[in-house]
């Protein structure tokens, strides 16, 4: 009987840029059924990761300053 690998399991990296903002990451997340995103830099390198926490706490902050 043969293990699974990640290898099988995983598909094509989904990333947003530095640059984009949160609604667009969001989005994608969403379109992409993920919950946490890659950050990249314009040439691709990997800056850090982006979750639904963060996107959540980012739109509470934004919106209890408005109340």
């Amino acid at each position: 009987m043969r293990v699974a690998l990640a290898d099988d399991r995983m598909g094509p990296p989904v990333s947003v840029r530095d640059t984009d903002d949160l609604h667009n990451a969001l989005e994608i997340m969403i379109a992409s059924a993920m919950r946490e995103l890659l950050v990249v830099d314009e040439v691709g390198k990997v800056l850090g990761v982006l979750d639904q926490t963060e996107i959540t706490i980012a739109y509470l902050a934004a919106t209890a300053r408005r109340t």
